[in-house]
């Protein structure tokens, strides 16, 4: 496919459907087509009960669970339920005749054919879901009945309006209409309606990318025409994603809407004079600084690239907008979830009611992690590291950089991590997926759905009854998750460069968006270059060991954060408990350097005072079990006073 060559208009369409009556094989030109047991999907999975061919149609432990025949589901309601497992290996393959699925094709005219290929094409999976018979005998009922002739007379948008959320209509018709395009020497790019598969080359895999690009929000052909030709430069030539390019069409409709009769001259239209207007319309929206932006650079975009291409001579004057676009300059309040909900999040007791494996490693990912949902969702099988410390690493594809990223997690969570890698093992031979989809996903390509895991988000969060201090319910939000847990670093003592490096911000500016909520809690920036004291007096360097640079920098920062004591920071890594339950003064793991000087002499007085106090009223017990800290203190102080000299 040329993403270089101009947009082509065929005049008058040359005669395609000789080919596609021939491109239909003899076992789907009968009146009826009867699928092989073996299809997967034209017939479907096989029931689970070992030698059974029927086709599985009830889950027997909920969705993404086992599935079996309808006559072993109901064997199995009868047996009383309970361990799948146990009923499995007792069952036994029914003596009932095989179901044997036909669908109808005894349709005549254009319209028979394009449903001949269609469902031939679907028999060669290029459609994923299991399609049903009787679906199938609606979709021919349904056609009959509006008198539709052939399948390219409905329109694309109208599709859900008249026929309901039926998937296999709009198949058929999108298959039908690549097969036209094909034979007329036409790309995709020429139809009014860009289907996933025709964008997702320029998309990452991981992405989650518009499911189609619907030109037709744009009435009139000729700006039609300039934005297709201009969103696929964008993603053939110059690199942006499919959202970048679907954010042009959706911005350019909005500016026609707005401008109305006024475009029907056609490019010329486009002036200085309309653009001042829009530019005021615009700043009137109420709309977010950063939506009201995005609305004027993507217009901006399209104007300017279609004159630099030469699609259209807009006026120079009309294609510069963004120096005319205000800086945001409102600071946006604190988003994070406050101590009391956090609390409620942590609960053990809530957390064990959270046993969906995909909904639950995507919380603990979000809140322990600070990944965004995009990023939980599309984590990879492989996505857990282990550094020579034997410390956990989550492996992650940032979606704002497109840079794969690591970030440091508990040992608790990567256990649970292995627990599910082995569950999508199972299920999904070669997903490449830690989360693959439940549904519509027999072969694992898929990854699972972030509309669907904030919905069981949000039902775990009205089962355990959340709220707010006030007590008003909590509205959730998973993105707070990644304000949460960055305000807590924060409040452990976490610099704005390790919040920065923590949640991969490519600039300071959008951490600060973070940051200055709790300014007033940061402690002393810790220099990586200094050494520390320990509890024996002795000096340490600070070493860790490395995946790289910045990640060992970021994994020390975060046990100092999570681990700072008031008179110095513990070195034992973030993964491990602590062994001692007597003062830190003892411990092998203390650290401190200077700054806490004055806490520790401060410290070695009132513990000389309680020793003092001890002796003269004659206890020489409580004496005894104070001295040792004199004497830790006064060894950690000589050795401080050392390094400063």
């Amino acid at each position: 496919m040329s993403a270089t060559g101009a947009l082509r208009l065929v005049p008058a369409e040359p005669d395609w459907r000789e080919a596609l009556e021939a491109a239909i094989r003899p076992g789907f030109r009968g009146l009826s087509y009867e699928s092989d047991p073996g299809d997967p999907w034209l017939y479907g999975p096989h029931c689970a009960v070992a030698g059974c061919e029927r086709h599985a149609r009830s889950p027997l432990s909920g969705r993404g669970g086992v599935y079996v025949c309808k006559a072993h589901g109901i064997q199995f309601r009868a047996h009383g339920g309970g361990d799948v497992e146990g009923w499995l290996a007792a069952a036994r393959p029914l003596r009932q005749a095989q179901f044997r699925r036909f669908y109808r094709l005894d349709v005549d005219g254009p319209l028979g054919a394009e449903l001949r290929y269609g469902l031939q094409c679907w028999h060669d999976g290029q459609h994923d879901v299991v399609l049903n018979t009787s679906r199938w005998s609606g979709l021919l009922l349904d056609l009959e009945r509006l008198g539709v002739r052939s399948i390219l007379e409905l329109d694309p948008t109208a599709i859900r309006e008249l026929f309901g959320n039926r998937g296999e209509v709009s198949f058929v018709r999108r298959v039908v209409d690549r097969f036209r395009r094909a034979e007329l020497g036409l790309d995709d790019r020429h139809a009014d309606v860009w289907e996933r598969e025709v964008y997702e080359q320029f998309g990452a895999e991981h992405r989650k990318i518009p499911v189609r690009m619907d030109f037709t929000k744009i009435e009139r052909r000729w700006l039609r025409e300039i934005v297709k030709e201009v969103c696929w430069v964008r993603m053939a030539r110059q690199g942006v994603g499919p959202n970048s390019a679907h954010r042009t069409l959706v911005h350019t409709a909005h500016f026609e809407r707005w401008a109305a009769e006024r475009l029907d001259p056609g490019p010329e239209a486009i002036d200085r004079a309309l653009l001042e207007g829009y530019l005021a319309h615009v700043r009137r929206l109420p709309y977010s600084d950063a939506e009201r932006e995005h609305r004027l650079v993507s217009l901006e975009t399209m104007l300017s690239l279609a004159r630099a291409l030469e699609i259209e001579s807009f006026a120079p004057s009309a294609c510069y907008l963004r120096g005319e676009v205000g800086q945001r300059k409102t600071k946006r309040a604190p988003r994070f979830y406050d101590k009391h909900v956090a609390a409620q999040f942590d609960d053990p007791t809530n957390l064990a009611r959270l046993t969906d494996p995909t909904a639950r490693i995507a919380f603990l990912v979000m809140r322990h992690g600070g990944l965004r949902i995009s990023s939980a969702m599309s984590l990879k099988l492989d996505c857990l590291v282990v550094d020579p410390g034997g410390q956990p690493w989550l492996r992650y594809l940032d979606h704002k950089g497109d840079d794969e990223d690591l970030v440091p997690i508990a040992a608790e969570i990567a256990g649970e991590i292995r627990a599910q890698q082995q569950r999508a093992r199972q299920r999904f031979h070669g997903t490449p997926w830690l989360l693959p989809a439940d549904r519509a996903n027999r072969d694992g390509r898929k990854h699972a759905d972030d509309g669907e895991v904030r919905r069981r988000l949000r039902q775990w969060v009205l089962e355990c009854d959340i709220r707010e201090q006030s007590g008003a319910p909590i509205e959730l939000k998973p993105h707070r998750f990644r304000h949460t847990i960055a305000t807590e670093l924060l409040n452990g003592g976490l610099s704005k460069a390790g919040i920065q490096r923590f949640l991969s911000h490519e600039s300071g500016a959008m951490t600060d968006v973070y940051a200055h909520m709790l300014d007033q809690t940061l402690k002393h920036e810790w220099l990586a270059t200094k050494e520390r004291i320990n509890a024996a007096g002795e000096r340490v360097a600070l070493t860790t060991p490395v995946i790289d640079d910045d990640a060992a920098w970021l994994k020390h920062q975060l046990a100092r954060a999570k681990q700072t004591l008031p008179d110095g920071e513990c070195g034992l890594p973030i993964q491990q408990s602590c062994p001692h339950p007597n003062a830190c003064h003892s411990c092998p793991h203390f650290l401190t350097d200077l700054r806490y000087h004055p806490v520790l002499q401060q410290q070695l007085e009132r513990a000389e005072q309680r020793v003092a106090d001890a002796e003269q009223a004659g206890h020489a017990r409580l004496a005894e079990i104070n001295r040792p800290d004199v004497t830790n203190l006064r060894r950690i102080i000589t050795g401080l006073e050392g390094l400063a000299g």
